[in-house]
């Protein structure tokens, strides 16, 4: 679905980043939009049930998308560089 955070180390390394900050950098970084694009080409070519294979995509897309939404700001703060404390994440749910 995606790299993940394999390439962050080689994107990263000259530009002063922690660590810390390129684990972050490669729980955040793009996700979903190749595997998207990629898979509207069958569906262009109406090649059957390439509909039904974007709408699989998509949604592993979005599934991605939310738990990465909703786990970084505890990822930010178990790896110190959050403006907020690990015991006020979530606290204001």
């Amino acid at each position: 679905m995606s790299l993940g955070p394999s390439p962050w180390p080689l994107t990263t390394w000259n530009e002063g980043f922690s660590q810390r900050e390129r684990a972050l950098l490669g729980w955040a970084g793009l996700r979903g939009a190749v595997p998207v694009i990629l898979a509207t080409f069958p569906v262009i070519r109406h090649v059957p049930d390439s509909l039904e294979f974007f709408n699989i995509i998509f949604f592993a897309v979005l599934l991605s998308a939310a738990i990465q939404g909703l786990t970084i700001q505890t990822l930010a703060s178990k790896l110190g560089i959050s403006a907020l404390p690990f015991e006020q994440v979530g606290a204001d749910r």
